[in-house]
């Protein structure tokens, strides 16, 4: 029997969802085949609002999860699913939990059709991600048996039956199909699909999914330029996560931190004259609101993301001079003629369009030196674990990677390493964010 009704939006929390979904299914929640996820295959003739009404009414509690794309005009279309289904809920006096997910907050009234009005006054759950997501997740399992104990003792000590929970009367076909179809799967993560939270002031900051795979990490002996640091093994990420599609840009580190310390100043332009140990205060205190668990790639996901896939030094080819994306084009790489050097960091995305990255990343090729988590270790970087390396336990430098916008081309190969110590802080170095699908990073 279906127990809990999950309604969200697909072009808003999708992925999320699904998260949630798994996790509301462990035997330690509300067990298998308990969560009701999506309405599909109404048949021909059949009045679509009788199959949402009739799905939500064989449910005990309804969520719904809000992120920071949920309000929407659609809301204020009486046809719209999202409404219809919330409805519903109401209508039968289902418990209603709000799920604010992605940095969202709880819809203003002037957003909300009417009818949707009493949603603003559910207590509502937060679902962070990380470490503290399945927690959050059972911590909300819990709140609903409450509720559903306290409309009990309420019922009984009034002397009224509870509401009901399925609706009385036939079962026509649509009702079949709505409350009995079981093939509902959670969203399949993909190379490169997208998801967004909010930081404060709105400030969205964007992510693309790398899938876990294997690759060849470091330079062939052949490749032009190569140093001896960068010695080719295979190492395979048994996890995929999501990378920052971008560097950190002034305007994610201001809507953060409060300050700009960028020598070249603009919102889009990635955020740099800032330390390992800034971009660790940095995610920190992210990690103080209910956002996401980012934090700093480690070196081989950094390399493993800026490649997607590719074998060239580049994601593009093997060919830079300055065109394709932000360094030193006077000094180029795979060919004789030169490019331009622009002298200064440029917005994040410049290139992107013209000389697209297969999972969607920008400027995984110059513009700023990219910090990662990793300490720096000659001899670490072929002798670590195959599977999920993550660089020696202590040292002096901290790994950077991708060149910068003054680097000759050949240091921004997608196997050039470079380093520099915690507390170094110039005008070329900044950084982007990883966080996890769910649950702990790594």
């Amino acid at each position: 029997m279906r127990r809990v009704f999950l309604s969200y939006r697909r072009d808003d929390s999708k992925y999320l969802t699904g998260f949630i979904y798994q996790h509301l299914e462990d035997p330690d929640a509300f067990g298998p085949g308990s969560v009701f996820l999506d309405i599909d295959d109404i048949p021909d003739g059949i009045d679509f609002r009788d199959v949402i009404d009739e799905a939500v009414g064989r449910c005990e509690f309804f969520l719904t999860v809000i992120g920071p794309r949920w309000v929407s005009p659609r809301m204020m279309d009486a046809n719209d699913f999202v409404r219809l289904e919330i409805e519903a809920a109401l209508r039968r006096k289902i418990p209603v939990t709000p799920v604010l997910v992605d940095g969202a907050t709880m819809p203003r009234e002037d957003e909300l059709p009417p009818s949707l009005h009493p949603l603003r006054f559910k207590h509502a759950r937060t679902i962070r991600h990380g470490k503290d997501f399945k927690a959050d997740v059972l911590q909300m399992v819990a709140g609903l048996h409450t509720a559903k104990k306290w409309l009990a003792d309420r019922a009984a000590a009034s002397g009224l039956p509870p509401v009901p929970v399925a609706p009385s009367g036939r079962r026509d076909d649509a009702a079949v199909v709505a409350g009995e179809r079981r093939d509902v799967s959670p969203p399949v993560l993909k190379a490169g699909d997208r998801m967004e939270i909010l930081l404060p002031g709105n400030v969205p900051m964007t992510f693309a999914y790398c899938p876990p795979g294997t690759f060849l990490m470091g330079s062939p002996d052949g490749e032009k330029d190569r140093q001896d640091n960068e010695q080719q093994h295979s190492v395979t990420l048994t996890k995929g996560f999501f990378a920052g599609i971008h560097q950190v840009t002034q305007a994610q580190w201001q809507a953060v931190m409060g300050t700009n310390p960028s020598y070249f100043k603009g919102d889009t332009l990635p955020v740099e004259q800032v330390s390992w140990d800034d971009a660790q205060a940095f995610c920190a205190k992210v990690k103080e609101k209910p956002w996401h668990a980012v934090r700093l790639p480690t070196e081989a996901e950094w390399e493993y993301a800026a490649r997607g896939g590719t074998t060239t030094p580049f994601h593009f080819g093997s060919v830079l001079n300055g065109t394709q994306a932000n360094c030193n084009g006077s000094y180029p790489y795979g060919t004789k003629t030169t490019g331009p050097y622009m002298q200064t960091t440029t917005p994040v995305g410049n290139y992107a369009a013209k000389f697209p990255h297969p999972w969607g990343l920008t400027d995984v090729i110059g513009n700023v030196w990219e910090w990662c988590a990793d300490w720096h270790d000659e001899g670490n970087y072929v002798g670590s674990p195959k599977d999920d390396p993550r660089g020696p336990e202590s040292g002096s430098y901290r790994v950077s990677r991708g060149g910068r916008w003054s680097s000759n081309a050949g240091y921004c190969r997608a196997a050039s390493r470079s380093r520099f110590t915690p507390g170094d802080w110039l005008n070329f170095l900044g950084f982007r964010l990883v966080t996890a699908p769910s649950g702990p990073p790594g």
